[in-house]
């Protein structure tokens, strides 16, 4: 049980950190609840289907496990969170200027929060397919139990459930500006974090050449697989302890193509503030 619990608590605690920072700095636009909880949603009840279909099919579970699977999955996530990212860093400073006027705009276009529903579901999505590889590998343990399994999951599920609806509680005691710039700056390492393990999936698939692999290893000093503060580091910023030189590149590439876009994004505010 003690295993189920830890590992849905901690892939949960992934999840929750990413759904929580959407909700909060989108918390004065109209349905964005629905749209955000129910791409969460969606993506929960996926990998719940994937598990009960991986536990009665082999080819599903060889597809799950599949490097370029989890490969396409992390590039669209990326995709997804860059895109939103650029839209956040628009209507963080118009919220700032003027919370009304941006909030009429968004009621008005729901294109931006479909979107985050996407960023949910896909987020989502990638770590309940890596709870369903964990427990699938548990009940290949003839001394554990599905009843045992069940319920370590469940209790982990309300642990991250329990801790993201905290961090909630934290973020929206910030102001909302500043709320919106926050995000748009922890989501662009978020993107290209994705990017990086996006790579790393398509390397170990043979598609992409690594260059130099491992261009280190610090493991001993810092393991996200057994460190609390390692795994926030892995999923907010990215980190892994033995990146090849090909996820470097693709990590600086994204980091910078986000500078660049929101840069010009908020240039074009600014002259258009200038000119109103």
């Amino acid at each position: 049980m003690f295993a189920s619990i830890t590992i849905v608590f901690r892939e949960g605690l992934e999840m929750a950190i990413i759904v929580s920072l959407l909700l909060a700095a989108t918390r004065d636009i109209p349905n964005r609840s629905k749209w955000i909880l129910g791409g969460t949603g969606a993506g929960i009840l996926l990998s719940v289907l994937l598990a009960i279909l991986a536990l009665n099919n082999a080819t599903i579970t060889t597809l799950i496990e599949g490097k370029i699977t989890g490969g396409i999955i992390l590039a669209l996530s990326s995709i997804l969170i860059g895109y939103t990212v650029i839209w956040m860093k628009s209507n963080g400073m118009k919220a700032s200027q003027d919370i009304k006027a941006s909030v009429n705009n968004i009621k008005e276009n729901n294109k931006p929060l479909f979107s985050l529903s996407l960023v949910a579901f896909f987020c989502v999505f990638r770590e309940g397919i890596e709870v369903v590889l964990f427990l699938l590998g548990l009940t290949s343990d003839s001394e554990t139990t599905g009843l045992a399994i069940l319920s370590g999951s469940l209790i982990g599920a309300a642990g991250a459930i329990a801790a993201g609806i905290a961090m909630y509680f934290g973020f929206i005691r910030i102001n909302l500006g500043k709320v919106f710039n926050f995000f748009a700056v922890l989501m662009s390492f978020l993107a290209a974090g994705m990017a990086m393990n996006a790579v790393s999936k398509f390397t170990s698939a043979g598609l992409i050449n690594p260059i130099i692999n491992p261009l280190w290893n610090s493991t001993a000093l810092l393991d996200h697989h057994s460190n609390w503060f390692g795994l926030f580091i892995h999923v907010m910023f990215g980190y892994t302890e033995k990146p090849s030189l090909a996820q470097l590149i693709a990590y600086i590439a994204t980091l910078s193509i986000l500078f660049v876009l929101t840069k010009n994004q908020t240039n074009k505010l600014m002259k258009a503030k200038k000119v109103a």
